[in-house]
């Protein structure tokens, strides 16, 4: 029975915890709570689960004794053998659904589960029946040893530590131990910053133009990957990326810029880190969370985890919730929003201002020079900010459904304007934390970097994450400030620089050797030679390039013709068809609306015309919201319409005048169109919401037939306020 407890139980568990390194990572989890694990797993649970079949024997040799009829006695015996084989050919029947030789459909579980159940009801039989069977089943029990050992394996490799050498050594002190700000955002494009001149367009972005007169700004520079999970090791090793280390923990970088300050024992730490985790608690002296709490914690989490492995992680069934931690997802609820020093891990989509406001409280001195090191997961999608800081969509209200553009224009026309729209917001936080530095007197003598992890593209056609063709100057260049210690003057640079680069410059300015032979090298002396080409990891290539990407000043001059130049708080180009409207009454009579559009071949009632509801992040405060995006769809076209008939002009009318216009585009058999508002009409007082297509006269102008009325801008839906369309 304990054999059958070990191969049915403890088997997939330890299996699957094995491949969770960030689940450990997060959870705390040491030795002490893996070995209380195993004891528990190993020792306890095949105790307990002879104990209960040596008392189901007992029972059973009673009713037996009272004269029960043999078959009641035989079944009752074989209860523990049934549920333990029944776990086992659990998983042995999802070989035909995990091979994708049928599919994961209800019928198809159910038939599954069935399956199960007659093997496990003739294997216990068979069990009872064969003397034979149960001692292979005895003999098979030194198999059982496997898991364990293998699992202890893994986790040694997860908490393998660097060795004590060079500067990461506690006995190796640096000479200028100067405070740290490292910046970090994420899918920003450098060329988004720049205008004809490749010089900061100052009006649109005047915070990053304020960063840009005290410190040297790195216009060439550029990532060495298009994955956020291989660029920071990149950034924080100053290594090439691995491509067989996708998972960023100390195991696979031992030797990074949190364990190398830290082993001088010379600073304090506040590390925002929601995707890596290269940086442990303990390094900046956090303590281990209690034995007990470990264990509890593994036990709540397998326990919810083993119900989804055995069938199949189904949604059919009412199984209980996996805790996010075990997809490598931090839990923002675990957060202490208190803390000051230490490891901070929102998960990488929780509110952004939440976590700025978080780091903006921890910018103060200390005891010893701050290392203050803030990953934030923005302007990356979903674009959800207004400059102002207001929000207008939630986690999922973004184009496209993956990563490709479609190769029809409107959709990234509408996100390439909601992307500079949160990049806006990123210049209004980049402002708040220059003043907290200043307001804390360290601005002046701190190291501050500010940079992004790699860029995003607006191709059509293309993915807006791979650098391939077209898309390369907008993946590759990323934003890079470096201001010194002291630094008061801008500079501008057109070094070839990249992201790994930038530890053997934190180096050069602390005074210390370089921890460990780097691929990078400081990019703060002018007079040594740069190198000759960049290297990068993209689409999956390893690809050499030259020190300055082609097709730059293209992509700066299809930016400002679509998105124009100047600030966007107050104001917002209208990029549809009909800018020339906005504000305005309709220009032409309104048609009849019992005909549909043209090209639909439908009359307008047999359309399905849906405008979709905006989700929003519960957290935010209701009244940060502006319903300033709209999205729909329309459907029900005549069968074969081509993709010409699917896609249109259309225009929203708010309180009576135009508030934008937009194009639909094909998506799958319907059409789908997005629309930003401006903030000054999404906040007018609640009317009438119209939308119409727009359709051209045969003798000149325009004629509108109308598609859909509301009574006013949607508000968000959430967990308590259900969408309706």
């Amino acid at each position: 029975m304990g054999t059958l407890a070990v191969f049915g139980i403890a088997s997939p568990l330890l299996g699957e915890l094995g491949q969770r390194d960030r689940f450990l990572i997060d959870n705390g989890i040491t030795w002490a709570g893996i070995l209380q694990l195993l004891v528990v797993l190993i020792l306890l649970l095949p105790a307990a689960v002879a104990a209960a079949d040596w008392i189901v024997g007992c029972v059973a040799a009673g009713l037996d004794r009272i004269g029960l009829p043999r078959w009641t006695v035989g079944w009752l015996q074989g209860v523990v053998p049934t549920a333990l084989l029944l776990l086992l050919t659990l998983r042995l029947t999802q070989i035909p659904i995990r091979l994708k030789w049928i599919w994961h459909t209800e019928a198809n579980v159910n038939d599954m589960i069935a399956t199960a159940i007659v093997i496990a009801i003739v294997g216990a039989w068979l069990y009872g029946r064969s003397v034979l069977l149960r001692r292979w089943c005895t003999v098979l029990s030194l198999a059982a040893l496997i898991f364990p050992v293998t699992f202890l394996l893994q986790f040694a490799s997860l908490r393998r530590a660097a060795p004590a050498a060079g500067p990461s050594a506690p006995d190796t002190p640096i000479d200028n131990p100067v405070p740290i700000v490292f910046i970090v955002f994420d899918e920003f494009s450098g060329t988004t910053l720049m205008d004809e001149q490749r010089t900061i367009d100052a009006e649109r972005f005047p915070q990053f133009a304020r960063l840009a007169a005290m410190s040297t700004w790195y216009r060439n520079a550029t990532t060495v990957h298009e994955r956020t999970n291989l660029v920071l090791p990149a950034i924080l090793t100053g290594r090439y990326p691995a491509e067989d280390r996708i998972d960023s923990t100390p195991a696979h970088y031992p030797h990074n810029l949190f364990t190398w300050l830290a082993g001088t024992r010379q600073y304090e730490a506040i590390v925002f880190e929601p995707v890596s985790r290269l940086c442990e608690p303990k390094l900046f002296g956090e303590t281990d969370r209690p034995a007990s709490g470990q264990l509890r914690c593994l036990a709540e989490t397998l326990s919810c985890v083993l119900p989804h492995f055995l069938l199949m992680q189904s949604n059919l069934y009412d199984l209980p919730e996996i805790p996010r931690s075990w997809f490598g997802f931090a839990e923002p609820d675990r957060v202490n929003r208190e803390d000051r020093r230490g490891v901070v891990r929102y998960s990488w989509d929780f509110e952004h201002g939440v976590q700025a406001n978080h780091f903006l409280d921890c910018l103060t001195p200390g005891e010893q020079p701050l290392l203050a090191f803030f990953h934030w997961v923005c302007p990356h999608s979903p674009w959800a900010y207004l400059p102002t800081g207001h929000h207008y969509a939630g986690p999922f209200d973004n184009a496209p459904d993956d990563e490709v553009w479609p190769d029809t224009p409107q959709a990234s026309r509408q996100a390439w304007q909601r992307y500079a729209l949160q990049v806006g917001y990123v210049d209004q936080t980049l402002g708040r934390i220059l003043d907290r530095l200043e307001e804390q007197g360290m601005l002046d003598e701190c190291l501050l970097v500010v940079m992004s992890d790699h860029g995003v593209s607006f191709r059509p056609g293309l993915s807006r994450r791979q650098g391939m063709g077209e898309s390369l100057p907008e993946i590759l260049s990323v934003p890079l400030f470096v201001k010194l210690p002291g630094q008061r003057s801008g500079k501008v640079s057109d070094r070839n620089v990249q992201s790994i680069d930038i530890l053997p410059t934190v180096a050069e300015v602390v005074h210390a050797p370089l921890p460990g032979p780097l691929d990078g090298e400081s990019i703060l002396d002018e007079t040594r030679p740069a190198p000759l080409r960049k290297r990068a990891w993209l689409a999956g290539k390893d690809s050499v390039l030259e020190p300055v990407v082609s097709g730059t000043k293209r992509v700066i001059e299809e930016r400002i013709a679509l998105l124009g130049k100047g600030e966007m708080t107050t104001s917002l180009r209208d990029i549809g068809p009909h800018p020339e409207w906005q504000g305005k009454p309709l220009p032409g009579p309104i048609l009849p609306s019992e005909e549909g559009p043209r090209g639909t071949g439908r009359a307008a009632g047999e359309l399905d015309v849906t405008l979709h509801p905006i989700g929003a992040d519960t957290s935010r405060e209701a009244g940060d919201f502006v319903p300033a995006f709209l999205k729909g769809t329309i459907s029900g076209h005549r069968k074969g319409a081509t993709r010409e008939e699917r896609q249109r002009e259309l225009v929203w009318v708010v309180n009576g005048v135009v508030g934008g216009t937009t194009w639909s585009y094909p998506y799958n058999d319907a059409e789908r169109w997005e629309l930003m508002l401006p903030e000054s009409v999404a906040r007018a007082p609640g009317g009438p919401v119209e939308l119409f297509a727009i359709e051209t006269r045969p003798g000149g102008g325009f004629e509108f037939r109308k598609l859909l009325s509301i009574q006013e801008l949607p508000r968000p839906w959430s967990a308590d306020s259900p969408p309706a369309t």
